[in-house]
């Protein structure tokens, strides 16, 4: 059924260029009928408070894809070298309530085996808080400047990518980094790209 609602489509939009190219090679999709839409975001910041401890969070479903056995495995190896690190693990919190954790959280961590446009990481950089995520994103290419990235296969890495951030200089590193990021993109832009596609078909 997906198959044949995907070859059928006259159009098919898609969040991240990475998401797209998946698709096209996997279910033979015609590229020049494929096209990209990207997530609302506008830093309106929220901000963050500072952290006083060094909590990392974590939020979502307790599915194998998040990848919350190896995140527990390499938290448990990373805490023998610094043993002041927690990791708070979050689920089915309404919004409001998940925003106001992340605002009191020292980072986020999100080493999924894939992500195609998580919008708890655009949470955290609304609350300009560094954050871990999986290399197997959509936002890769975006964020590749001011976050840091794990392949989330690699318990070992996650491990040292968790102490890297957890030293205070590579921490306000990327936080400035964060606070600096200037993206955006509109609701009415968001509109306005719908209707250019409707306009062309």
């Amino acid at each position: 059924m997906s198959k044949y609602i995907l070859k059928n489509s006259t159009a098919i939009v898609f969040s991240t260029a990475w998401q797209k190219e998946i698709f096209e090679k996997y279910y033979y999709l015609d590229s020049r009928k494929n096209y990209i839409i990207e997530n609302y975001f506008v830093a309106e910041p929220v901000g963050g408070a500072e952290a006083k401890e060094k909590r990392f969070l974590w939020a979502g479903r307790p599915i194998k894809l998040k990848n919350l056995e190896r995140l527990n495995k390499a938290f448990s190896q990373a805490r023998k070298v610094r043993p002041e690190l927690g990791l708070r693990i979050i689920q089915g919190l309404p919004y409001a309530a998940l925003l106001e954790e992340i605002r009191k959280s020292y980072a986020v961590i999100l080493p999924s085996l894939s992500e195609i446009s998580p919008n708890f990481i655009l949470d955290a950089i609304s609350c300009h808080k560094p954050f871990i995520m999986t290399k197997e994103s959509g936002y890769y290419e975006m964020f590749k400047s001011i976050g840091v990235f794990v392949d989330p296969l690699d318990g070992e890495e996650i491990k040292n990518k968790i102490l890297f951030l957890a030293d205070d200089r590579n921490y306000f590193e990327y936080k400035n980094k964060v606070m600096d990021f200037s993206y955006r993109h509109s609701w009415s832009e968001i509109a306005g790209e719908f209707m250019n596609i409707y306009k062309n078909l």
